[in-house]
């Protein structure tokens, strides 16, 4: 059932986000086109576009995610979502694997669109040449840069699902009013914001009291970034935790 959820979703949000998508694409294109003929003014214009497209890009792919979880859950729509034979687990899972897919989809879609406006050939062979150069310097029997890289992913993973967790938990905490839910959501992410920070900054001055561990560098990173994937864990621990509690027990739909 959870698949059917998570298709349901992405198509939803593909009506909204590949359209953009096509549009920044084909602008990118033109501009490429229109620099290569030296017209000021259609160069003015034409980036003028672009630049709006790629902030819509933006706006869009966070205003709309998020629609989608309050609407679908907590709106009109939730008497219909919360009568399927599914979990609370699932429903939240459906809308987190779709919202952090469109992210991801909104930032390569704006990264391709700037290279095409802006990379030239000889760019691309300046590239290829340094990212050749790069990999010959790593060996596959050396498992440390396999690991490494394997812990940045999961770190930049759990970044993108601990930061969408979070605004799913303070639009889940506007249940506990009945008026201005959208001004309480806001004003609930502010106060974790400042509260994260707070508590970030004692750990953060509490590890400073010790001595360095007396291991070698790649041992020392390794434990490094262990510990970061743990807590990054623990904080989407809390947030999910939070909304499932808030959507299973104190359901107070609009």
């Amino acid at each position: 059932m959870l698949g059917k959820l998570f298709k349901y979703d992405m198509k939803a949000l593909g009506r909204v986000f590949l359209p953009l998508y096509a549009a920044l694409i084909i602008v990118s294109a033109v501009n490429r086109v229109l620099m290569l003929t030296g017209l000021t003014v259609p160069i003015i214009i034409g980036n003028s576009v672009f630049s709006m497209l790629i902030g819509g890009v933006c706006v869009a792919t966070f205003i709309f995610t998020l629609n989608r979880f309050r609407k679908n859950l907590l709106g009109n729509e939730g008497y219909l979502s919360f009568t399927l034979p599914v979990s609370a687990d699932k429903l939240i899972l459906s809308k987190l694997f779709s919202a952090a897919i469109w992210f991801v989809a909104s930032f390569i879609a704006v990264v391709v669109s700037i290279i095409i406006i802006g990379a030239s050939a000889s760019d691309y062979k300046a590239f290829i040449k340094d990212l050749a150069s790069l990999l010959s310097h790593f060996h596959v029997s050396d498992w440390n840069y396999v690991i490494f890289t394997i812990d940045f992913l999961i770190i930049m993973a759990l970044m993108l699902f601990c930061s969408i967790m979070v605004l799913y938990c303070c639009i889940s905490l506007s249940m506990l009013v009945n008026r201005h839910r959208k001004a309480f959501s806001f004003g609930a992410f502010i106060v974790i914001t400042i509260v994260a920070q707070i508590i970030g900054a004692i750990i953060v001055s509490a590890c400073m009291r010790f001595d360095p561990i007396q291991l070698n560098n790649i041992a020392a990173a390794h434990i490094i970034l262990g510990l970061v994937i743990l807590g990054e864990l623990v904080v989407f621990a809390i947030f999910y935790s939070a909304t499932r509690y808030m959507l299973t027990k104190k359901l107070n739909l609009e």
